[in-house]
């Protein structure tokens, strides 16, 4: 065995970027970097959405795809699901206006994107419009948790306070580690979690907020609006 050439190969890999920071990179330069896509398709009957993106606008050529993982629901999902992330605004213009919006993410549940190779080096992109429901509420509950974080912390001796402002049904306890809340049960869970929510809202500084939580088969949705006068 020739270890020369070993140390010599291991040597020229040492220079060069790891495998996995080129991956990294790869993935950050995508979300910081927006691709141009086409929206082909957002129908209205079954929420299906499907959108192109050209090779080139991702950098690659089709010798790079002779892998059989660039085949795979894991691969589909991944490259689907950045582009997706990057383009929300133009997805919230072709989704959030259709009358039945609330109806076609309720219709079915997203599991896989679909990918199709067409011609002129173009991918073909199908999704659910129940995937972009889901990051669309990942989006609002992380700016939700950005804004509460920063807030300074309340410090408080351990005692059990009743909050002037919120629903009498509910106490809050509060300490150094934080608020728990005691919401006695409802006939409705919903009405809970409501009124729960924007307890622990006005109890970080977020205030005059209403909370609305509409449910189906598939999941809640939360809704926060200003209060009405």
């Amino acid at each position: 065995m020739d270890t020369t050439k070993t140390e010599v190969n291991k040597a020229e890999k040492g220079c060069g970027m790891h495998p996995g920071e080129e991956l990294i990179s790869a993935i950050n330069l995508m979300l910081n970097e927006r691709i141009p896509i086409k929206i082909v398709f957002a129908g209205d009957l079954g929420g299906d959405v499907i959108f192109s993106v050209k090779y080139s606008d991702l950098g690659i050529t089709p010798q790079t795809l002779s892998h059989p993982f660039y085949r795979t629901h894991a691969f589909a999902d991944t490259l689907g699901e950045l582009i997706v992330r990057q383009n929300m605004e133009l997805f919230a213009d072709r989704l959030m206006k259709k009358p039945n919006y609330d109806t076609l993410i309720r219709s079915f549940s997203h599991r896989n994107f679909g990918l199709r190779d067409m011609k002129n080096k173009i991918w073909r992109f199908t999704f659910h419009a129940s995937l972009y429901f889901h990051l669309q509420n990942e989006m609002l509950s992380q700016i939700i948790s950005e804004e509460v974080a920063k807030l300074p912390p309340a410090v408080v001796r351990a005692k059990r306070i009743k909050r002037g402002k919120e629903p009498e049904s509910i106490q809050t306890y509060t300490d150094s580690n934080g608020l728990k809340l005691t919401v006695p049960k409802t006939s409705e869970l919903r009405v809970c979690l409501e009124n729960a929510m924007e307890t622990v809202l006005d109890f970080y500084g977020i205030k005059n907020k209403d909370v609305f939580i509409s449910n189906n088969m598939f999941n809640f949705e939360f809704s926060i609006t200003e209060k009405t006068k």
